[in-house]
């Protein structure tokens, strides 16, 4: 994105206004209450150059399907066998 990431932006301004902090939350948060709500997992870590901006400045989250942690119920097992 054109806007550049968040840690492009710490590494200029070294620190931001609470108001920018709480927009930049904002939207990171939307985002992942979208990612939870429609694929029903949560995600995993999130790198500050995984946060990145459009041109209007508006975070934007740049995810990797491969941070989404598995569903923990679909992962365990309903029966044992004890007699491998």
């Amino acid at each position: 994105m054109r806007g550049g990431s968040l840690d492009d932006l710490l590494g200029v301004m070294g620190s931001l206004p609470e108001t920018v902090i709480r927009k930049i939350s904002s939207d990171i948060l939307a985002q992942l209450k979208y990612i939870h709500k429609k694929l029903n997992r949560p995600y995993g870590r999130i790198d500050l150059t995984q946060v990145l901006f459009d041109d209007s400045q508006n975070a934007k989250l740049n995810l990797s399907i491969g941070n989404l942690i598995p569903n923990l119920e679909e992962n365990i097992p309903t029966r044992f066998n004890v007699y491998r």
